[in-house]
């Protein structure tokens, strides 16, 4: 059983997005099942980088996604994720710098990402699939 668990609750009702979604949990798992095993340090900012970096990707996707559609809360959602990106980048530095604690920094980066992600998707990202079905009905 994962530690973080997908569910169709999450379905922003883009496939494209949804699989986005479903990586990073798929992620976000792999990061927390490396910290229950033995591991060794180089290993660690690789999953760092994997994590931030497809999280960076998603984030441009999901923003063409939203430019595509009109949707009109796009710059207020793009600094959503410009804030959060810059939250998490600071864990890149702190992976580099602490070295001697990985395990502790990864730990709170995966819940840090995974509480983010979470309320983001239900709340947020909600909104942009709202929009379009509202929009189908006027």
């Amino acid at each position: 059983m994962s530690y973080f668990e997908w569910d169709d609750g999450y379905s922003v009702c883009v496939e494209r997005l949804d699989n986005d979604h479903k990586h990073l949990f798929a992620l976000l798992n792999k990061a927390h099942d490396a910290c229950t095993a033995p591991m060794q340090s180089e290993n660690y900012p690789l999953l760092v980088n994997e994590l931030i970096d497809y999280l960076t990707k998603h984030f441009a996707v999901e923003e063409t996604y939203m430019r595509t559609i009109g949707y009109p809360d796009l710059e207020a959602h793009k600094l959503e994720h410009r804030r959060f990106h810059d939250q998490v980048s600071a864990y890149r530095q702190k992976t580099y710098e602490n070295k001697e604690d990985y395990t502790r920094e990864l730990i709170e980066l995966t819940e840090t990402i995974y509480n983010w992600l979470r309320h983001h998707i239900l709340n947020v990202d909600q909104q942009y699939t709202n929009f379009v079905v509202l929009s189908h009905f006027k």
